[in-house]
């Protein structure tokens, strides 16, 4: 009876054991499954915002997590595209893989090992910040045109495309991923591009819908067009009801705040136009029709100088985030052109009514420069980008933020 006891007990007791290993085992996979989803999220909001080091972020995020929880040494590591699923070699999301070893207590006496490693994965969708949306205004019907243009650099966040895209095989467009909501058919892609096309994406809406267009009905005595022709010069806020010039060779700086512009703008020959905290509003009205926009010139050899950021938050009046609004009911015939320009500076370029011709520029930004425009037509331009969000008071402006999808 002693020895059915003794025999029983043990076997009892090893029960138990197991159980409770089990049972750790089960409670640590669930909490290194949250680990997982904030590591990946992490990860990708941080390439998102152009980030190189989001790896390391990313990792010392979920060994921070992991140990609130109680979960020692836990390591994580990250690379584009799931193991497994619908998002396979898909470059539009961040796969994070976070394991840790855990002590076992009593399965070490069945599988003779006294730890195990727990895996969990979680795989974040990055979001375009770069929206393409009616190639049927441009007159060759592509969404984005690239000629003679290389490098362009969008390559920390998607773009998105209606219709389709045209690269000719001079160019080079290193862009994270590319969403064409047309078939492969509808594209012309003879360049280099290091993102295979998913071609018949979903339809979206212009993810800006929600900015409210300035206020402008009518122009006052004080509102007139102004033609600047010596420089140093400054310019302040307020309505320019006819035009707004700036002739060769002059240096200009804006004020921050909201400049409501009729009848068009150009800046002149080896022009220098400075401004932080500005949005640049283009209208018509008080007898002024859309007229042009023209940042640079045709003249070869002579760069003008573009040096605008746009407001952080609307304490100026400005609109957060968008450097250069174009009316929404435009009708004009000519694109928003930025030629001969080095353009520099943060801001967003909306322009759902037309176009956008860079024309041999180069831009570039230190926190972020974004478009969401008719299409974007390019030629011996080069872009270098990137989407860091942080400054602005507001988030990120598209408010489509990284998401998990497994």
């Amino acid at each position: 009876m002693l020895v059915y006891f003794a025999v029983s007990f043990a076997v009892l007791l090893g029960f138990i054991g197991l159980a409770v290993d089990v049972g750790r085992m089960e409670l640590a996979t669930i909490q290194l499954q949250a680990v997982a989803d904030d590591a990946a999220l992490t990860a990708a909001t941080e390439y998102e915002n152009g980030n190189g080091s989001y790896k390391t972020v990313g990792a010392a995020e979920a060994a921070s997590i992991g140990a609130a929880n109680g979960l020692s040494s836990v390591s994580a590591s990250f690379h584009f595209g799931a193991d497994t699923g619908p998002y396979v070699n898909s470059n539009s999301v961040i796969q994070a893989t976070v394991t840790q070893p855990l002590s076992l207590y009593f399965l070490p006496f069945i599988t003779g090992s006294s730890t195990t490693t727990l895996t969990a994965l979680a795989v974040a969708q990055l979001q375009p910040c770069f929206f393409f949306m009616t190639p049927t205004i441009n007159p060759d019907g592509y969404s984005i045109e690239l000629n003679n243009s290389h490098p362009v650099d969008a390559r920390y966040c998607p773009t998105y495309a209606v219709g389709g895209i045209s690269v000719d095989s001079s160019s080079n467009l290193d862009a994270l991923q590319l969403q064409l909501t047309g078939a492969s058919s509808a594209s012309s892609i003879l360049g280099a591009i290091n993102a295979t096309p998913i071609y018949q994406s979903a339809v979206r809406t212009d993810p800006l819908s929600y900015v409210v267009a300035p206020v402008f009905s009518s122009c006052t005595a004080g509102d007139h067009a102004v033609d600047i022709t010596s420089s140093p010069a400054t310019l302040y806020p307020g309505t320019y009801c006819g035009g707004l010039t700036i002739e060769n060779f002059m240096t200009v700086t804006m004020e921050p705040g909201l400049y409501i512009i009729t009848g068009g703008f150009t800046l002149g020959v080896g022009g220098t136009l400075n401004g932080n905290g500005v949005t640049m509003y283009f209208t018509q009205g008080g007898g002024s029709s859309f007229g042009t926009i023209s940042f640079g010139s045709g003249t070869t050899g002579i760069l003008e100088d573009v040096n605008l950021t746009a407001p952080v938050d609307s304490s100026a009046g400005g609109i957060p985030a968008i450097v250069v609004y174009v009316d929404p009911a435009w009708t004009g015939t000519s694109q928003v052109g930025i030629v001969n320009c080095s353009w520099a500076g943060d801001g967003i370029i909306y322009s759902q009514a037309t176009g956008v011709n860079l024309y041999n520029s180069f831009m570039t930004t230190s926190n972020y420069f974004s478009m969401d425009v008719a299409y974007l037509y390019m030629h011996s331009t080069s872009l270098h980008l990137n989407n860091d969000y942080s400054t602005l008071t507001i988030g990120d402006p598209f408010r489509v933020a990284v998401n998990l999808v497994q």
